[in-house]
This record gives structure tokens, sequence and C-alpha cells, in this order.
């Protein structure tokens, strides 16, 4: 919350979307007047997404996963590239992977490659007009892990304009417990995204599966 606080252009609105969490998110949230705070149970990535986008009113969107952390300059950046070039629908931007020695070592990490700031899709450097997400639609659902690499593929088949700022603007914790345990899963969703793209390409559609 302290690093979308600290954003040199200030966002039109703040909302959390707590899926069961375990470290006090809802105190933490409500502890901010401008933060609006959403519970939902049982609820995984995707339709955690979904639903703040369904209560965002602003024009553009963007996401922060709790464990991550956006530059100063972030918004303004992204927003002042949208502004400027009003055919663009979305932009993306570079991050920073950031973990701890143990969890570099366990997870293969060399220190070089922890430090050079990587483009990767991810929500965490999208802002995105909302409008493109009425166009394009949500997350996918049935995906646990993916669902985001998905909605970039989607993007990206129809041909969406966008742009790659070149800073690194989002600091990616890189949890090695939570890596460990989602690696196979995330190489099968990544493969059932492939094949979805490819069938969509094939048949012409460009609407997600298992969205709500």
């Amino acid at each position: 919350i302290n690093s979308i606080l600290a954003q040199t252009h200030a966002p039109f609105e703040i909302i959390i979307v707590d899926g069961q969490s375990t470290d006090n998110t809802a105190t933490i949230a409500q502890s901010y007047p401008q933060v609006r705070y959403i519970y939902q149970e049982t609820l995984g990535l995707s339709q955690a997404r979904n639903l703040g986008l369904q209560a965002a009113q602003g024009e553009f969107v963007a996401f922060l996963d709790s464990d991550d952390r956006w530059t100063p300059n972030k918004l303004a950046l992204q927003v002042l590239a949208l502004q400027n070039t009003p055919q663009l629908q979305y932009v993306t931007a570079h991050l920073q992977l950031m973990a701890d020695s143990d969890t570099s070592l366990r997870q293969g990490y060399l220190p070089e490659v922890l430090q050079k700031p990587k483009w990767g899709r991810t929500p965490g450097v999208l802002l995105a007009r909302r409008a493109l997400f009425e166009q394009l639609g949500g997350f996918a659902t049935d995906l646990r892990i993916a669902g985001d690499l998905e909605w970039f593929a989607r993007a990206q088949q129809q041909q969406v304009p966008t742009q790659v700022l070149p800073e690194a603007l989002l600091h990616k914790r890189i949890r090695g417990d939570s890596l460990s345990a989602q690696s196979q899963a995330n190489r099968k969703e990544v493969m059932q995204v492939l094949r979805r793209s490819i069938a969509q390409r094939r048949q012409g559609t460009n609407h997600p599966f298992g969205h709500a």
C-alpha cells in the first residue's frame, strides 16, 4: 500500500481484494481511509483481479500483488505514455527481481540474473485502459497460476496496440516456498495457454475460457 501511496501520480482509487489472507490484510487496509477493501472467501488470483476490475471506476487500471512494490514514478510514466499516444491501449515496463540469498540459491538464480532488470508478462508492470478489459474480457478463472499470461497472449493475438517502457518500475519478490510448489503446475498451465491460443487463432475467437 505504501508504494501505491508514494506514487508521484496519485491514483484515483485504491482497491484491495482479499481472498482469505492470514497476514492482517483487513486491519492494515482499513487503517488507510483512501483504500476500498473487498473481502471474498476462497478467491483465486484471477477471480480477485476480475473482482477488482468490476469495482474499478477510473479510466486506467493497474495491479499490484501484496509482496511486490512499485517505484514512485510507475504510474506517472505509464499514464503519460497512454495520454501522449491515444491509440495505445496498455503499457508495460521492466521489473527488478528481489530475493534473499537462500531463495536465490535454492531456486538456482545467479546474482547477475537478479540484478539485471527484465521484461515480464506480469500484471504488476501493466497499466491498461479499463475499456480494454471490457473489450477483451478479464483474466481466465480456470487457470490458477497462468491467468495473467493467458490475458497477455489474448491481447497479443488481437494485436492490441501497446508499448514497453525501458524503465524497471516494479520490484517483484521471489518466494522460494511458492516457486518450488508451483513450478510444475505453472509449466502445465503455460502449455494450456499455448494450446488455447492456437485453438482461438484457428477458430477466430478471442474470448477467455472460464472468465467470470
